[in-house]
């Protein structure tokens, strides 16, 4: 018997060497930071109000959704989010089937080619109110183990966040219960300040009157989450028509935008708000369109620019590599010391039943690195992320038992 246990180890090895040379996969980077590649252009959809569309015109909310499918590739369409009132009458189970049927669609591996489909938050709207058939149909259960959600608050989904990166911008995306608690909000505060290296948007269905002027709790809102310097963008329905107000706080810009169409004919003739990301010129482009009717709006309210803030990451990802386990080297090229800055790493595909996503923060003193480790057990390919503050990498790997093979 001690003679065969070596015999037995040694094939194991052998065996694990011609499994990975069998499934080789190089490794493929993507939303590295700007710095260190030629930025891509990326949008982000708002669907504002869609409360008729549930209730008398399903065709068109389904028109909707399937138009940002269709065009997922082509405007690089990296998140979606609506902006309250989903529902006309909140207490129909009807209108919530309507709802579910469109945002469905997003969420289909087939047609998206993600594994969890577009990432987009839902924002209850007042009415929605009560939030019942809302967390039935779009409740904590739904998103539970999707890679791009992050999380919510208290019991229900009414207050909710996720995660998603792109060009290398990594970015936090906040939805807010109509008129939320000062708890809900206190809460929202510290998820900004937990995700501080992300860019930080907030939907709440009410924040803005058609002249700008604060409405709800739009103030309340504002003054409780301005404090943070990632939060640059807001965005809200309710009030029927279009505008825009820029708020500066401590140096850094904040856009609130108001969008609703539900007083157009048909509940707002599939209006919806396209917003694209242009990294090389810090510029956001906001155009208005209907995918129903095939036009846009080009007035000075529904089509526009805005600028951001794109200051490059002094972080990078030096490495990943395999061995026992996933090591993901970070170096900080900056001058100056970070401190507490969000990573984590996540595995897609294979079976993972251990390490499938670790999490933490870490200091990084400036010329320094450090490691990062995540013990894995399972098997089958898999795709390796790593994000660390504003900086993202992926790698295709093989897991075979304790074993990860071929990062690299």
């Amino acid at each position: 018997m001690k003679k065969i246990f070596p015999i037995l180890i040694l094939g194991m090895i052998i065996l694990c060497g011609l499994v990975s040379n069998f499934y080789r996969l190089d490794i493929t980077e993507t939303n590295v930071h700007a710095s260190m590649v030629t930025p891509t252009n990326f949008t982000i959809i708002a669907l504002p109000d869609t409360q008729y569309y549930a209730e008398s015109y399903p065709t068109i909310f389904i028109n909707q959704t399937q138009w940002i499918v269709n065009h997922k590739d082509a405007l690089n369409i990296v998140y979606v989010t609506g902006e309250g009132d989903i529902t006309d009458i909140g207490i129909q189970d009807i209108q919530w089937q309507h709802a579910d049927a469109a945002y469905t669609l997003l969420e289909d591996l087939t047609t998206t080619h993600l594994p969890y489909g577009i990432p987009y938050t839902i924002p209850p709207g007042n009415h929605d109110q009560p939030t019942t058939l809302f967390n039935q149909y779009f409740g904590v259960s739904r998103f539970t183990g999707r890679s791009y959600y992050g999380g919510h608050y208290s019991t229900t989904n009414n207050n909710h966040y996720v995660l998603f990166n792109a060009s290398g911008i990594s970015f936090i995306a906040i939805a807010l219960d109509y008129n939320p608690s000062t708890a809900a909000l206190n809460w929202a505060d510290g998820v900004l300040q937990t995700y501080n290296n992300r860019k930080a948007i907030v939907i709440e269905h009410c924040i803005l009157n058609v002249d700008a002027s604060w409405d709800g709790n739009g103030q309340m809102i504002y003054d409780t989450l301005k404090h943070n310097p990632n939060l640059f963008l807001m965005l809200c329905g309710h009030n029927h028509g279009e505008n825009r107000r820029t708020e500066t706080y401590n140096g850094h810009t904040i856009n609130i935008l108001l969008a609703d169409y539900q007083n157009y004919r048909k509940g707002g003739n599939g209006y919806l708000r396209i917003m694209t990301f242009y990294p090389a010129t810090e510029q956001i482009k906001v155009k208005t369109y209907s995918p129903y009717l095939d036009q846009y709006q080009t007035d000075a309210n529904s089509q526009f620019n805005l600028n951001y803030n794109t200051t490059p990451s002094p972080l990078t990802i030096e490495s990943i590599t395999d061995g026992l386990g996933i090591k993901a080297v970070i170096k900080n090229t900056g001058t100056v010391d970070v401190k507490n800055v969000s990573w984590k790493i996540q595995l897609d595909g294979g079976i993972i039943l251990v390490g499938k996503s670790k999490t933490g923060t870490v200091d990084i003193a400036a010329g320094d690195t450090i490691t990062i480790e995540d013990f894995v057990f399972g098997f089958g390919k898999t795709t390796i992320t790593v994000t660390v503050g504003d900086v993202e990498q992926t790698a295709a790997a093989i897991v075979l038992l304790t074993l990860v093979l071929n990062v690299a």
